[in-house]
């Protein structure tokens, strides 16, 4: 299956960009991005190529093209929190930047994609032992958000961390059997 959003992908930033704490790294960000061979992993539409692109627009873009890019990368990455993509693991990094300089609407997003994360655990490919493992060393920051104003920004973070609970009660349980 070829990429599904091509057509209403942009091909070119929106301004403002809705994290201008961001703007000042971009060129460093944008070769970060740039040097990953993405065709060397899948997404759920197996079109890793559109995957840079959203990452930019999703630090770089105005709120609106930064919202439409996190739900394709919702939507590729954790597919309907069902199936976690290779490519989530080099998007990572990215993705936790974007979940700390952002407002609340765009870490809504990226959040709901940590959850997909978190619930789509396959202990037998490493890459989402690998993700897991930097979500969960990430915790303590996630975790202040459950402090956040905005009660969606809250719940997610809540969810986040009940989905790091569970799957580490699911690891200790099948070491035990």
């Amino acid at each position: 299956m070829g990429d599904p959003y091509i057509k209403e992908r942009p091909k070119k930033l929106a301004t403002p960009a809705h994290s201008p704490s961001l703007e000042a790294s971009q060129n460093e960000l944008y070769a970060q991005i740039d040097a990953i061979c993405w065709r060397d992993f899948d997404t759920a539409y197996k079109a890793p190529e559109s995957v840079p692109l959203d990452l930019k627009l999703l630090m770089f873009g105005d709120q609106k093209q930064a919202l439409n890019a996190s739900h394709r990368l919702w939507c590729g990455l954790c597919h309907q929190h069902a199936y976690m993509s290779s490519a989530a693991e080099p998007a990572l990094p990215f993705l936790m930047l974007v979940l700390f300089e952002s407002g609340d609407l765009v870490r809504v997003e990226v959040l709901d994609i940590l959850l997909g994360f978190v619930r789509c655990q396959r202990p037998d490919l490493n890459f989402t032992q690998r993700v897991l493992r930097a979500i969960r060393e990430r915790r303590p920051e996630i975790e202040k958000f459950k402090e956040s104003s905005n009660d969606e920004v809250a719940s997610f973070a809540e969810s986040v961390c009940e989905a790091l609970d569970e799957n580490r009660a699911q690891q200790g349980a099948a070491l035990d059997g």
